[in-house]
C-alpha cells in the first residue's frame, strides 16, 4: 500500500508543486518513514524534500511560495537536528521579507531552536531580547519576555 501511496505523492509533488499539498508532500513523505521507524530512508527523503523546496525558492524568489518553501526546508533541518542549517534559513528569510511578512514568529522559532535544540541560552535571550527591542507593542514582544523570565527561572 506505502509503495502505491508513495507513487501518488510523488505526482502530487510533480504536477501540483504549488498547491499546499504539493508543497507539504515531501515533507510527508519524511515523517512517514519517521513514524514507521526508518530512519535512513527518512533523512534521504529530508534531503530530497530541502532540495524540492530550494528549486521552488529559486525560481520565484521573494514570493509567497518561497516563503513557505523556506519555512518547510527549516522543518526539514529541525528534523535532520542541524539546527544551525535551520537558523540559517530564518536568518535569510527574516532579512529578505523584513517588512513584508510579520517576522516576529520566525524571530521566536530562532530564539526556541537556540534554546532547546543548540542549548544556546545566550543567544536565545539575545533573540528574545531583540524581539521585545524590536516588537515592543506586540505580542510576540509579550510572549518574549515571558520566556526570558522562564529562562531565567530555570537557571536558579
Amino acid at each position: 500500500r506505502w509503495d502505491l501511496a508513495l507513487e501518488q505523492y510523488k505526482e502530487v509533488i510533480k504536477y501540483y508543486a504549488f498547491t499546499p499539498k504539493g508543497v507539504e508532500a515531501p515533507f510527508y513523505i519524511a515523517m512517514r518513514y519517521k513514524q514507521k521507524m526508518q530512519p535512513d530512508k527518512m533523512v534521504e527523503a529530508l534531503r530530497e524534500a530541502v532540495e524540492h523546496y530550494k528549486s521552488i525558492v529559486v525560481r520565484f524568489q521573494g514570493s509567497p511560495i518561497a516563503l513557505k518553501c523556506k519555512m518547510m526546508i527549516v522543518q526539514c533541518f529541525l528534523e535532520l537536528k542541524e539546527g544551525e542549517s535551520a537558523i540559517g534559513v530564518l536568518k535569510a528569510t527574516i532579512d529578505e521579507f523584513r517588512g513584508k511578512v510579520p517576522v516576529e514568529g520566525m524571530m521566536m522559532d530562532m530564539a526556541g531552536i537556540y534554546y532547546a535544540q543548540l542549548k544556546d541560552t545566550p543567544k536565545a535571550i539575545e533573540v528574545l531580547n531583540k524581539i521585545a527591542a524590536d516588537f515592543p507593542k506586540s505580542d510576540a514582544a509579550k510572549m518574549a519576555q515571558s520566556m526570558i523570565e522562564k529562562i531565567a527561572k530555570e537557571k536558579k
